[in-house]
């Protein structure tokens, strides 16, 4: 039996928070008005990190006989962050948040990184120890950074929203 590409389209949008206060949401969107309106409402600072990470899936809900086949056809990633941030104010923020460093090696890609651009990855408590290790790297050319305004600022401030988003809903719905 032929399946029925017109039974249900539709676009998913994963919030994600990896690391110790791990948080998720899916969420059904319809337009790119639905994500600037979460972006714009939502605090960046959640956790231990500085930024959050939004995945948005097109996916495509077939039937074949009675039974639904979902389908991902495809996806876009990227973070969403106030402002750059450098290893030293990485530094500044760790010690307002938690009155102390953690030992935090604001020089740990060499001196060259000391003004990059760069984001906390995780915080994480190496086991037996009750200080934890704090994993930070520099954005890099793969990073896709957008402001509270949906508009992309990394690696290329475009002022407007990523072009994989844009593209993401410019799919036809009937494929």
């Amino acid at each position: 039996m032929a399946l029925s590409k017109e039974l249900h389209w539709s676009t998913e949008m994963y919030f994600m928070h990896p690391g110790k206060d791990f948080w998720y949401k899916r969420q059904d969107i319809k337009s790119l008005s639905n994500i600037k309106t979460f972006v714009a409402n939502t605090d960046i600072e959640t956790g231990d990190k500085n930024f959050y990470e939004i995945n948005v899936f097109r996916v495509d809900n077939l039937m074949n006989g009675l039974k639904s086949v979902y389908n991902e056809t495809h996806t876009t990633h990227f973070k969403v962050m106030d402002k750059f941030w450098t290893p030293f104010d990485i530094e500044k923020w760790l010690e307002k948040k938690f009155g102390t460093t953690y030992d935090f090696d604001k020089l740990r890609y060499g001196s060259d990184f000391k003004n990059a651009p760069a984001i906390v990855e995780a915080r994480l408590f190496p086991l037996g120890q009750d200080k934890p290790t704090i994993i930070w790297r520099p954005l890099n050319d793969l990073d896709i950074v957008v402001d509270k305004k949906l508009q992309q600022i990394w690696p290329v401030a475009t002022k407007c929203a990523p072009v994989g988003l844009i593209e993401l809903f410019r799919i036809r719905h009937d494929r």
